[in-house]
């Protein structure tokens, strides 16, 4: 089946990139789709959408930016700010998220935060995330950081059109050589598993 996908030219379908899986990608997720068949990493990207702690943190990090911006700002502080009885719609909003977080009896442990923030700091959503800001204190400070997306590739229709147009303009090319290296590797591939 790869090989009747590279033969064919590779063609690519759009597809959501999968953080670093683009080889796995290349090479098992574009022939699959070449075929037809769902995208088998469709049920990575449904997880990930339907989950409670991913949506929590989106949440947070929202109500945190308007408040609180990129400095770097102690647990304490962001307890102390959140007022479910403010006028201000930002901190109730900040309220209500560190309240689902980390409420002990109506009261907001600021141990629990500071653990929840720790465990996802890294993580991204909605292009936000929380790092550890540097230095060294008593207590950790934290900021939001907001991570530009790259660039949009170029669709795979505008890569085949620019290669196919240089390919018969200019004979042969290195990506040809390419290609049969990698059907003797995917070749060598499939008859070392067919031997074990």
């Amino acid at each position: 089946m790869v090989r009747a996908w590279i033969v064919a030219g590779k063609p690519s379908s759009s597809c959501k990139s999968l953080a670093s899986y683009g080889q796995w990608s290349d090479r098992v997720r574009q022939p699959l789709l070449w075929l037809g068949v769902v995208d088998p990493a469709q049920s990575v990207f449904d997880g990930m959408e339907n989950d409670p702690d991913r949506e929590t943190l989106g949440r947070f990090l929202h109500a945190w930016t308007p408040i609180f911006g990129k400095r770097p700002t102690m647990v304490r502080e962001v307890v102390a700010n959140a007022d479910r009885s403010s006028y201000d719609p930002r901190l109730v909003e900040l309220h209500e998220v560190i309240a689902d977080i980390a409420d002990e009896r109506g009261q907001i442990n600021r141990k629990r935060l500071g653990w929840w923030i720790s465990k996802h700091a890294g993580r991204l959503v909605d292009g936000l995330k929380f790092e550890k800001a540097p230095g060294k204190r008593n207590a950790d400070q934290w900021q939001v950081v907001s991570v530009i997306p790259a660039l949009p590739v170029p669709s795979a229709t505008t890569i085949l059109s620019v290669s196919s147009v240089s390919s018969v303009a200019s004979g042969p090319t290195e990506e040809s050589v390419s290609d049969d290296d990698e059907l003797d590797s995917i070749d060598d591939m499939v008859a070392s598993m067919l031997i074990e």
